[in-house]
């Protein structure tokens, strides 16, 4: 694990409406953790396609860790959330 970074985001609000971008492309990205601060409304976390019904739930309060190394969205199953999101990176 030695040489790894641990990158905090600012907080992200992601809409019910649009994917939100949550974190651009990073080659050197190990993993993308994602927590959802909503105390009542799941979001979904994938690509640029990523919808309501589509991607990886991330439930109210809950966490998700991403590996992929592309762009990463937000899309909220309801109104608008806010997720913190903080890149590990070699």
């Amino acid at each position: 694990m030695g040489g790894r970074t641990f990158s905090p985001v600012a907080d992200i609000t992601v809409s019910g409406v649009t994917p939100t971008l949550l974190a651009a492309a990073n080659p050197a990205r190990v993993a993308l953790n994602v927590h959802n601060n909503d105390a009542g409304t799941a979001m979904r976390a994938g690509d640029s396609t990523v919808n309501a019904g589509k991607g990886v739930r991330v439930v109210a309060g809950g966490d998700a860790s991403i590996t992929a190394t592309g762009p990463v969205y937000g899309f909220s199953e309801g109104g608008s959330i806010v997720a913190s999101v903080t890149e590990e990176t070699n």
